[in-house]
């Protein structure tokens, strides 16, 4: 009996031991796995980045009066997609990418939508590919590639936080929390591999918010040389109507109503500027500013030029509601003629609060 004993009291502390050795082993490759994972999501992220930094350019714009920046992203070889209104009042465009720079012009505009397309010649840079809508989900992660305030092929990262729908259920717009700032706008939104989410276009202020940002469907995008054609043929249209309607119409002065009223009439003198209209997006229930709008210009003055600023004025009846009166940040669009100017200016523009309404002024500048 204590021959057997003995062999079973020495196996129990040498299994003990053996145990804690294999547990050890365990640990430490489970945490060695944790350190490859962890360098594999780094990876990710520099692997796409590296993957897409060629596909997406800084726009720069040349007014009469200022240099605007905004971003565009390839689509094919002298092909890119911008949002409009970073191209709105501009005389030239140049696409910009590490000190290699194209001039460029615009091919196809889907104002309505703030869609854009441009080319320039001798062009090619890889094309990026464009995710299905059905794969957007609420809470995926995002990444924002584009320029803001001028800073060249600036990553970000974040979530896709809301997702809106039309009455058909098609993505409308995108909310997502990757960082962007002015110069930003027709950046790329992508998803986790690679692909083209939505063109990033416009943010909250963060005096407002924090991190609530928008992008347009990136689908929309192989829809804008049909759009474009018919928004041409419609805006024709309206032209003539407008040229034989216009002689008759007599000066006034402007009306204060608020957001997105009807076409503007009105007058001033050579060099004074003249507010055309107020334009915000606001929370029907508590009357709060949702988001800053985007003007895009259809018809640019041709004796002066816009100024749109970033201010606060108060809500008015026409689309107010129960918020009539209340004061909310929003943009200002006022027009500014030559100092030797006198004679009659005719302006086209869109918000991107109401994108299927096109704003006509008439401004008598006396």
């Amino acid at each position: 009996m204590a021959y057997c004993l003995e062999p079973i009291m020495l196996r129990k502390p040498f299994e003990a031991f053996e145990y804690r050795i294999r547990m050890l082993v365990v640990v430490l490759a489970l945490s060695a796995t944790a350190d490859i994972c962890s360098g594999q999501q780094a990876m990710d992220a520099s692997g796409l980045y590296e993957k897409l930094v060629s596909s997406v350019w800084t726009v720069v714009v040349n007014t009469n009066t200022s240099r605007q920046i905004g971003s565009a992203v390839v689509m094919g070889d002298g092909r890119l997609v911008t949002n409009c209104h970073v191209l709105s009042g501009g005389h030239s465009i140049a696409i910009v990418h590490q000190n290699v720079s194209y001039g460029a012009r615009l091919l196809a505009p889907d104002a309505e939508r703030d869609l854009c397309l441009i080319t320039a010649e001798n062009f090619h840079a890889p094309a990026v590919n464009i995710a299905s809508p059905k794969t957007i989900k609420i809470g995926e992660r995002v990444f924002a590639i584009g320029s803001p305030v001028g800073r060249e092929n600036t990553l970000s990262d974040g979530l896709v936080s809301e997702i809106d729908h039309g009455l058909d259920g098609a993505v409308n717009r995108i909310q997502f929390t990757a960082p962007i700032s002015h110069g930003s706008s027709g950046g790329g939104l992508f998803d986790s591999e690679g692909r083209l989410v939505g063109i990033t276009s416009s943010m909250i202020s963060s005096s407002e918010a924090q991190n609530i940002n928008f992008a347009i469907p990136a689908e929309w995008i192989v829809e804008i040389p049909a759009r474009a054609q018919v928004q041409l043929a419609r805006w024709r249209e309206q032209q003539a109507a407008r040229i034989a309607t216009t002689a008759s119409v007599p000066p006034s002065q402007p009306t204060t109503s608020g957001p997105e009223q009807g076409d503007f009439v009105g007058s001033t003198t050579s060099g004074t500027p003249i507010l055309l209209s107020s334009h915000g997006e606001w929370l029907k229930k508590t009357c709060q500013a949702r988001s800053i709008p985007t003007i895009t210009t259809i018809q640019s003055p041709e004796h002066g030029r816009l100024d749109i600023k970033e201010g606060d004025f108060k809500i008015g009846s026409q689309t107010g509601g129960r918020c009539v009166g209340q004061t909310i940040t929003g943009i200002q669009v006022f027009y500014i003629s030559n100092p030797d100017f006198k004679g009659r200016e005719v302006i086209r523009y869109i918000s991107s609060g109401a994108p299927t309404v096109t704003k006509t002024a008439i401004v008598d500048v006396r």
